[in-house]
């Protein structure tokens, strides 16, 4: 009777062990896929960045000016000349928007765009990618 108890409790522990090793397998899968498919498409963009930069605008530069720069009538005017050619670049880089009509339009829509985009684009350094990683692990009970 101890007996049979003891091999139920032995086999309980050896299944939940077997659970716990899949789940920590599993967490290190899909930590790594998400490190891959980051890392691809950081590369695609990469390429794409080299095959635009023919035209004079890259989607990095234009991203990376608009979050440094206030978005106003004269620096679109600066940048791109005219409403339509302003409105051409960011159709290229966010698609189809409604852009609006007038420049005052254009404008409160760019600057949504580029909050969203900066929010979206908050990419974690490789530190913080593994302490979220870490912290997921612990709160699953792992012991680092």
């Amino acid at each position: 009777m101890v007996l049979n108890q003891l091999k139920q409790i032995r086999d309980e522990l050896k299944t939940s062990a077997e659970a716990y090793d899949r789940a920590f397998e599993n967490t290190a899968l899909i930590a790594a896929k998400e490190l891959v498919d980051q890392s691809q498409e950081q590369n695609n963009l990469a390429s794409q960045d080299r095959l635009n930069s023919s035209n004079g605008q890259t989607k990095q530069a234009i991203l990376k000016s608009n979050s440094n720069q206030q978005l106003n009538k004269q620096y679109f005017i600066e940048k791109y000349g005219s409403l339509k050619e302003a409105k051409a670049a960011y159709k290229k880089i966010y698609g189809e928007q409604r852009y609006g009509r007038s420049w005052s339009d254009f404008i409160s829509m760019a600057q949504k765009l580029s909050d969203i985009k900066s929010e979206k684009s908050g990419e974690l350094s490789l530190s913080a990618r593994i302490t979220k990683i870490e912290n997921f692990l612990q709160s699953l009970g792992y012991q680092l």
